[in-house]
């Protein structure tokens, strides 16, 4: 989902799949250029997606977000911490969500699993912040300042945090969809959503309009996103629940993020 091309394989052969790590990517470039200019060298490695993979998780364990305040399930640190080459560039960024809804639904009729959910996940982009996040506990002021920033369109300040502007919004948001909870589920389902930095005109199935993206398969485009990463960024995933009675239970939240180097 997402931009709808995934630098992994699906899990029937993940076993048989190689994640590169930098020093093979540039084993591979050393060899290419044996034969072929480098730009076309590292065109054939940005086709084949030989890219490098750091990713972080959270386990929430059933985590609650009721009809209030987003909750920030997770910041990665610093991207040029997370990525330890001199040079790089983020390609795609990857996000698998396991969590469901309260299972129910007062209104259950639509035409597809996701159209009338409201329970949901966003990201955003922390562009600086002095607080690590290495833990949960180190990084609990920042998530409630996050939130709060979030919250308030941007209005609101603080003095270590400052979130990107989603450009491809016109409501001055800091933030784009992620994935919507299956409507009515009450068992856990994993989402797998991949933005590439190459999404202008991506579509599935012919499906270009973002609310009938999202209607159809619950996923956001994620249009700007990974064209408005810089070195020094957090990547931010916040949970939602809007209305009363709707409840996002919250399992697992993982951020992978490939690059080239």
């Amino acid at each position: 989902m997402g931009s709808f091309t995934s630098a992994l394989a699906p899990d029937d052969s993940e076993e048989y799949y190689h994640i590169p790590s930098p020093q093979d990517v540039y084993e591979v470039r050393r060899y290419l250029l044996r034969f072929l200019p480098l730009e076309l060298a590292d065109q054939i490695i940005d086709d084949a997606q030989y890219w490098p993979v750091v990713s972080t998780s959270v386990d929430l364990h059933e985590r609650v977000v009721e009809n209030n305040s987003p909750l920030c399930c997770l910041v990665t640190p610093r991207l040029d911490n997370m990525i330890l080459e001199d040079s790089f560039k983020v390609k795609a960024v990857r996000f698998l969500i396991t969590s469901h809804d309260q299972g129910w639904a007062s209104e259950d009729s639509f035409p597809t699993r996701y159209m009338g959910s409201w329970t949901w996940f966003e990201a955003a982009i922390v562009r600086s912040t002095n607080h690590p996040q290495e833990s949960d506990e180190l990084g609990l002021s920042t998530a409630r300042a996050i939130a709060a920033l979030v919250k308030s369109g941007g209005s609101a300040s603080h003095p270590d945090i400052s979130l990107v502007k989603n450009p491809e919004n016109e409501n001055d948001s800091y933030t784009w969809h992620v994935q919507r909870n299956a409507r009515a589920s009450k068992s856990d389902e994993e989402h797998e959503v991949v933005w590439t930095i190459d999404d202008a005109g991506e579509e599935e199935d012919g499906v270009v309009d973002e609310r009938e993206l999202m209607d159809k398969t619950g996923a956001g485009r994620g249009k700007g996103f990974v064209r408005s990463l810089e070195k020094g960024d957090r990547i931010v995933v916040l949970a939602y629940a809007r209305f009363p009675a709707w409840t996002n239970y919250i399992q697992r939240v993982e951020v992978q993020i490939s690059f080239s180097v």
